[in-house]
């Protein structure tokens, strides 16, 4: 790695998805070289695309935010979900291991598989049930064989941007929609712009430009809550910020029907342990970003501004 006094230089792929993005913008405001490029600008599997970037651009990091993650469509689709998750992610860590840069790519909760109530841990075996999983922990062990030096980092339950959780809960409930919910799949929400502070934490430290490779679990503090309880957390967080739509909000969390679903694409255990990052990298989640009660309280906020601007975006 490099010891001028430049600016760190990073290469963060997939900068139009909703991860890639805010990890694009708070880099730079970090004060970071950022090189973002689009799925159409640089498709991660294309071993001579990439080659030639990361030759020209010889970045510092390597930040891979490019995934496939439409969970249902997954086992339809198998090439482009192996493009994406499995044949990417080895070519970005050949090619980081070729041009000395470290990769930090992150990957999901659902590598494991099952119920229980136990946390997972970062050193618990991967196995996936389904393909989506699958493709994503071919994807791990990818980078792992290749040589270069990199950090995975887990991570589940994403919102903050786009028609995700928070979203899709707000507009059936002003819809005056059902709102069905599993009371059997538990895990941690976790914001976009968390996951993108972390970025800016692991671009920064000073192991970056060392020799380890780690993976890691990461998610805001707090406890984790079922698919019915954070649908019911939103619900109720719309009441208070709009107390004239309140009866709308708190019928909806009244009428909200739980239930059981056993789904191997989705499995039901999505809790991951927290604590390798803060025990190898010193990197504490909760000094990164509020709880996730805080940030999803935003995201609740934040859609119902854009109702009353005016300016939602259809799903």
């Amino acid at each position: 790695m490099r010891s001028d006094r430049r600016p760190t230089s990073v290469l963060v792929t997939g900068a139009n998805g909703r991860l890639g993005s805010a990890a694009a913008e708070r880099l730079r405001a970090a004060g970071f070289l950022v090189h973002a490029r689009t799925r159409s600008e640089l498709d991660i599997a294309d071993a001579e695309g990439v080659r030639e970037t990361v030759s020209a651009l010889r970045p510092d990091v390597i930040v891979n935010a490019a995934a496939y993650t439409n969970v249902a469509r997954a086992p339809s689709e198998p090439e482009a979900l192996r493009r994406a998750n499995v044949e990417g992610p080895a070519v970005l860590a050949a090619c980081a291991a070729r041009f000395d840069a470290r990769l930090v790519h992150f990957s999901t909760d659902y590598v494991f598989s099952g119920g229980g109530l136990k946390s997972h841990r970062e050193s618990d075996p991967r196995r996936p049930a389904g393909a989506y999983g699958r493709s994503k922990a071919l994807g791990e062990a990818r980078i792992e064989l290749s040589g270069a030096r990199y950090w995975i980092v887990r991570i589940g339950w994403l919102h903050g941007a786009g028609n995700d959780f928070v979203v899709r809960v707000l507009d059936q409930a002003l819809a005056g929609k059902a709102i069905v919910m599993r009371r059997n799949q538990w895990g941690r929400p976790t914001s976009y712009d968390a996951v993108a502070r972390l970025s800016a934490a692991l671009c920064g430290h000073p192991e970056v430009a060392g020799g380890g490779s780690a993976v890691f679990h990461f998610g805001q503090a707090g406890a984790c809550v079922s698919r019915f309880g954070w649908a019911q957390f939103v619900l109720r967080c719309a009441a208070e910020i709009t107390p004239d739509r309140a009866d709308i909000f708190l019928g909806a969390a009244r009428r909200m029907r739980g239930v059981t679903l056993f789904d191997p694409e989705r499995p039901e255990n999505c809790r991951l342990a927290l604590r390798d990052l803060e025990a190898c990298l010193g990197i504490r989640a909760d000094a990164l970003s509020p709880s996730w009660r805080d940030d999803v309280s935003a995201s609740v906020a934040a859609r119902l501004g854009a109702h009353a601007r005016g300016s939602v975006e259809s799903a």
